[in-house]
């Protein structure tokens, strides 16, 4: 839950390593959202940015099949008033920023 490395090519390959990780557990298909259910009740809400929240994002960019364990839980917390939304908070910046480019570098390096 440590915030993410300030080096950018550090940042992304620790994501990658964290998605590839995740990836592993998603053949337990009843375990495993009830896992991504527990580790977003314990992270969020959150003022600070932290690695968790790219990790879940990109996760469901790679993932999309198994996308539904990381936005329900999210959804269920903001339905329950426990989250709210907030495009400049966690996790939702994070989400937000796969889809957004910020500079024509990062859009080529895409």
């Amino acid at each position: 839950f440590w915030p993410p490395p300030h080096d950018a090519q550090q940042k992304q390959v620790q994501i990658l390593a964290y998605v590839e990780y995740f990836g592993q557990f998603t053949s337990d298909s009843e375990q495993f959202p009830e896992d991504v259910a527990q580790l977003i009740q314990s992270c969020y809400p959150a003022k600070e940015k932290r690695l968790v929240d790219e990790v879940l994002a990109t996760f469901v960019l790679h993932h999309p099949e198994h996308g539904h364990a990381v936005v329900h839980p999210i959804l269920s917390r903001i339905i329950d008033g426990t989250l709210s939304y907030d495009r400049h908070g966690s996790p939702f910046n994070s989400f937000i920023s796969l889809f957004t480019q910020t500079s024509e570098k990062e859009y080529s390096e895409q």
